[in-house]
């Protein structure tokens, strides 16, 4: 199902196929979801983009196209993200 992200944590994990990635979402926790995409950031904290723009957040990124291609998400579960 669709989620709709606005703040949490953001970590690359790179999956070796679909095993793999089944065991992964298998192991999410509840109001988690992952969100696809290639940024330059291993990890980061992930901001709306107004709360990034309000102030200085050098370790912050927003879930938009100038910080990620080819994005989208996915959760297993009807909820926001972390």
């Amino acid at each position: 199902s669709a989620a709709s992200i606005f703040e949490g944590a953001v970590k690359t994990t790179t999956v070796k196929g679909l095993d793999e990635f089944r065991d992964l979402l298998e192991k999410l926790p509840p109001g988690c979801a992952f969100c696809f995409g290639v940024t330059d950031k291993n990890e980061a904290r992930l901001l709306t983009q107004e709360t990034l723009r309000s102030g200085s957040h050098p370790d912050a990124i927003a879930r938009d196209r100038d910080h990620f291609s080819c994005l989208g998400i996915l959760s297993p579960y009807n909820r926001t993200g972390c």
